[in-house]
């Protein structure tokens, strides 16, 4: 995890550990009662600072589950976060698809081609279909799109300043 969500790590266990103050827990019983929460939300030990955005999804919800137990709608919200995050990195990817195509792959002209090129590219490197991906192995798979774009732009420069123009005028 990064400094930011660390932060908001230990903003979030604050209320935990208030509300378990509240009940007369010591402060040994609440730390143990943090490692369990861990255990219970992700089925393992884990230290906060390793923690992925997934992971960090999961022990927040167990952590707002018990200091707002009665507001399901607050629980819920941090589910859907993980999604929000696959459908940026999906949403990546078709970018880089269709980069590629302005940068002259002619073969991903619609979006159909593209799609079939995203899934194509996630079966070929995490063996996986598209929608079984994880946010890790999208990542990959964004990852090898945009080395892709890289070779494209190398082989097409001028292609590549034409579409860099065209993006910085958009900008405007």
């Amino acid at each position: 995890m990064n400094a930011a969500q660390l932060k908001l790590y230990w903003w979030q266990f604050a209320s935990v550990r208030a509300y378990y103050r509240g009940r007369g827990l010591t402060a040994d019983q609440i730390e143990e009662r943090r490692k369990a929460i861990h255990r219970k939300a992700l089925g393992s030990d884990k230290s906060a600072t390793t923690l992925t955005s997934a992971e960090f999804d999961k022990v927040k919800a167990a952590f707002r589950a018990i200091w707002d137990g009665s507001n399901l709608d607050a629980q819920l919200e941090f589910v859907g976060e993980a999604d929000e995050r696959k459908q940026s990195l999906l949403d990546r990817c078709f970018d880089q698809v269709t980069t590629m195509h302005a940068l002259g792959d002619d073969r991903l002209r619609d979006d159909a081609a593209r799609e079939g090129y995203i899934g194509g590219t996630a079966r070929n490197v995490v063996k996986k279909d598209i929608a079984d991906c994880s946010e890790r192995e999208l990542a990959v798979v964004l990852g090898c799109l945009e080395r892709r774009v890289g070779v494209l732009r190398r082989r097409n420069p001028e292609a590549a300043a034409a579409l860099d123009a065209k993006r910085n005028q958009e900008a405007f």
